[in-house]
């Protein structure tokens, strides 16, 4: 199975100081992430996540002027993955979400990847895109061969 998808927007970034489920920017860009995600899980006709192993490819596309500034590329990998997964239990995630219409996002409900251990490969470029254009980000999610010895 592969998916892809594409956000409009940065993409979460995780740091380690605090959950990025309960910053309010960070928030944002999480319902963003589950909103396109389950997309296109509904047009793959997927109802749970990849069982496999999985090779995540990320491309993020941002202005030249903001290239260096916007984050640091291996926090935003890890906002994907820890966005796509269920967030710990103990967490309290900000308003935003329970204010959201789609229920189906639900932080505390995994979507694509039940835990990212199971990701096994990731592929991740920041691109420069044009100094008045949006940034965005696309995801390819596939899943791959168990045994990789």
């Amino acid at each position: 199975m592969k998916l892809e998808f594409v956000v409009e927007d940065i993409p979460p970034k995780k740091d380690g100081a605090n959950s990025m489920w309960k910053k309010e920017t960070e928030a944002h860009r999480i319902v963003s992430l589950r909103t396109k995600a389950l997309e296109a899980m509904k047009r793959a006709g997927m109802t749970r996540c990849m069982d496999g192993y999985i090779h995540l490819t990320i491309f993020i596309y941002l202005p030249q002027a903001k290239i260096e500034r916007a984050g640091d590329l291996d926090n935003f990998i890890t906002g994907i993955c820890d966005g796509l997964q269920a967030a710990h239990p103990r967490v309290q995630p900000h308003p935003v979400f329970k204010a959201s219409e789609n229920k189906a996002i639900d932080p505390f409900r995994p979507l694509l990847i039940e835990d990212d251990r199971k990701v096994m490969a990731i592929t991740a470029w920041k691109r420069k895109l044009g100094e008045h254009c949006r940034p965005y980000y696309k995801v390819l999610i596939e899943e791959i061969e168990s045994d990789l010895g």
